[in-house]
């Protein structure tokens, strides 16, 4: 059998093709994980609504839209389940309004496990990791979504409830900040060396 792309996937998929399932789970499981843990340190509450999230789409299957893009279609709902999960936790219930406002984005920065060329580079990669954590909350994650996970702006958008334009201006402004502080080196090499997908 042919290698599905993510978009043939996800149609499949969607027109009732039972081996697409199996194969759009094991495609984005990880990926949707990782994006979770963005947002909470309670991986097994991640992990439940990411099984969560792939039993709701096999039961409205007939309803989704063929031509989503499954990427943006996938992290959106996982955000929104979060927002859900946070609410309804009594325990948390201060987190919602935190989550409301922008919740703060875990980017976690595993330096050891970078390839590292010498001590110039690891000085210069822990400067960036500084200058990048800086960056509010919300432009990190547009950030994240634009550049690891490689979506267009209308799908960053959607994914985090704001306008195309709005999130333009969260990117526009995150790399106008990091040039600014970073101005010695290119910005296409922060940009790679700090967002590429793992």
């Amino acid at each position: 059998m042919a290698i599905l792309t993510e978009d043939s996937c996800w149609k499949d998929f969607v027109i009732g093709k039972e081996h697409a399932f199996g194969a759009l789970y094991d495609r984005y499981v990880e990926r949707l994980f990782a994006f979770g843990c963005r947002y909470s340190r309670d991986t097994e509450l991640i992990k439940d609504l990411v099984h969560d999230l792939f039993i709701d789409i096999y039961r409205y299957r007939p309803r989704l839209d063929v031509t989503a893009n499954p990427t943006a279609y996938l992290f959106s709902s996982l955000r929104r389940k979060i927002a859900l999960a946070i609410k309804n936790n009594q325990r948390q219930a201060e987190l919602y309004a935190a989550f409301e406002e922008g919740i703060p984005f875990l980017i976690e920065w595993d330096i050891e496990h970078k390839a590292i060329r010498n001590e110039e580079e690891a000085e210069l990669l822990q400067r960036v990791v500084t200058e990048v954590s800086r960056l509010s909350s919300r432009q990190q994650e547009s950030l994240y979504l634009r550049f690891t996970c490689e979506l267009g702006y209308d799908d960053v958008a959607d994914v985090m409830g704001v306008s195309v334009a709005s999130c333009r201006t969260l990117v526009y402004r995150a790399v106008k900040e990091l040039r600014k502080k970073l101005a010695y080196i290119p910005m296409s090499n922060v940009l790679f060396i700090t967002f590429r997908r793992p």
